[in-house]
């Protein structure tokens, strides 16, 4: 008996070392340095969380750190045409956050938004710009977007990600630390391993997920740039958006309701909200009904909200001739530049010229 108990003691020390010693591997590969002070979801695959669901939780407490931020929210699109590094170019007052996720609904967003407002709580009282991309994409029902295996109430990725290691519950209408914001660093550092070993399980299939995935896009800034969408390749992605949205004619009524409260909340306080109408390639009028509805909506929302001094709608409608396009929705590299340029001034001017003038005015 005795020598049952020492061996079963040193496989548990050999456990707990080894475990420990994945811990620390993890934390040597997590973002350090200025990559730890602020959010940026298009980097995630080059981190130890591999997707930017994973990054996005455990990198919140970037989102605590003291100072004025521009946080943007939306899907794949802004996170190519509203990419930090541009946008910082012009934007100097503030730090720069990217909290896109591709082929999310407005659902999505709106948790987005929550784990954003909710870690600015922990710097007291904020000043912050949030800027939202949008598109007609992001108004599909989440029954019609959140339908796979595993999702018996349509949870979204975020869901997903929130429950998969147990170290954050539900609370209210989304998740907090399941042993309060003092020790959720160091959970969130005993899970870590787990994160490690997806990202190696990933890097080891990436080729035969490539080669199942339904719409992979590994080309070039340069293929991107040359890229002239074909008639097959639009009507596909014709095919692929209505499966996405639910729908052959219409969006989901309840995700624009979503959105003003969405706005509602981002804009409280000091806070402001730039709502911007990111753009698709035109042939998409006739292509679908939805891109009128989305703009017919957009546009009520934004008579709605034209006493609002907190929120701002900016339109984009110069950059809508296909040519400007690599695929069905995302602008060229050099559009996409162009875009980034365009919303900062607008960032600019609600962020940093207006703190100047309410300065000289006090």
């Amino acid at each position: 008996m005795i020598v049952v108990i020492r061996v079963l003691s040193r496989v548990i020390l050999l456990t707990a070392a080894l475990y420990a010693g994945v811990v620390g591997i993890a934390a040597f590969l997590a973002p350090r340095g200025s990559e730890a002070r602020a959010v940026d979801t298009r980097t995630a695959p080059s981190t130890v969380y591999a997707t930017a669901t994973k990054y996005l939780m455990f990198m919140q407490p970037a989102l605590r750190e003291k100072g004025r931020r521009v946080i943007i929210l939306g899907a794949s699109n802004a996170d190519l045409e509203l990419r930090p590094d541009v946008i910082g170019r012009t934007v100097r007052c503030a730090t720069i956050d990217n909290l896109s996720i591709g082929n999310e609904n407005i659902t999505e967003l709106y948790q987005t938004a929550q784990i954003a407002v909710k870690n600015r709580q922990f710097s007291g009282d904020t000043s912050d710009v949030y800027v939202l991309g949008l598109w007609f994409g992001l108004f599909g029902d989440s029954k019609a977007r959140w339908n796979g295996p595993g999702r018996q109430n349509n949870e979204s990725d975020l869901d997903i990600e929130f429950q998969r290691y147990g170290n954050y519950r539900k609370a209210g209408d989304f998740y907090e630390s399941r042993f309060g914001p003092e020790y959720e660093s160091v959970v969130n550092g005993l899970v870590s391993p787990f994160a490690l070993i997806e990202k190696v399980f990933r890097e080891a299939t990436y080729r035969a997920r490539n080669f199942f995935f339904i719409r992979p896009d590994s080309r070039t800034d340069a293929e991107r740039e040359a890229a002239v969408v074909s008639e097959a390749e639009r009507a596909a992605a014709v095919a692929y958006w209505q499966q996405q949205l639910g729908s052959r004619e219409h969006l989901a009524p309840a995700q624009f309701e979503l959105l003003a409260k969405t706005i509602k909340m981002l804009s409280r306080g000091r806070n402001k909200v730039i709502v911007v109408d990111l753009p698709v390639p035109n042939w998409w009028d006739a292509a679908v009904p939805m891109n009128r509805e989305y703009k017919d909506r957009l546009a009520a929302l934004e008579t709605a909200l034209a006493g609002d001094d907190a929120v701002r709608f900016v339109g984009l409608s110069q950059y809508q001739k296909p040519e400007n396009f690599s695929d069905e929705v995302h602008a060229k590299p050099s559009v996409a530049t162009m875009i980034g340029q365009d919303v900062a001034k607008a960032i600019n001017a609600s962020a940093c010229e207006s703190t100047q003038q309410t300065s000289l005015t006090r």
